[in-house]
């Protein structure tokens, strides 16, 4: 629900070439809409990460892999806040302001319906696992 939610605050503070022309009202509402949408969407990924981690690496403790989960995490987020003006300047160097949102929010809609995807084979392969096998 995270990115479908940045993926239409995207949509709305452009807004999209389909939606209309800008409102402050409707911009402030997207805005608030995106930093929702990002806080569902981050909030997962360090549970997430510890099931992921955690089998590979049992000889550590819970503790020491959330204090590199809760290292490596931020680190990433960090990487991706220098990265993503950069890109975004450039699309919309390329595009207009409008265009860039859209193609952003079509990206973000693009990856929502990848992660259902990957959740969805996930869980059928999990429920047809043999109890046993299950970690």
């Amino acid at each position: 629900t995270g990115l479908v939610l940045c993926s239409i605050a995207c949509f709305f503070i452009g807004p999209a070439p389909y939606i209309g022309t800008s409102r402050l009202w409707l911009t402030l509402v997207a805005d608030g809409t995106l930093g929702v949408g990002v806080a569902l969407t981050i909030a997962p990924i360090y549970s997430a990460m510890m099931e992921v981690v955690r089998p590979q690496c049992p000889d550590l403790s819970t503790e020491s892999i959330t204090m590199f989960i809760s290292g490596l995490v931020p680190s990433a987020l960090s990487f991706g806040e220098l990265i993503g003006p950069l890109v975004g300047g450039g699309v919309t160097g390329i595009l207009n302001f409008q265009d860039s949102t859209s193609l952003f929010g079509e990206v973000t809609l693009a990856m929502a319906v990848l992660m259902l995807v990957v959740t969805l084979v996930d869980s059928r392969r999990t429920s047809r696992s043999p109890s046993h096998l299950r970690s």
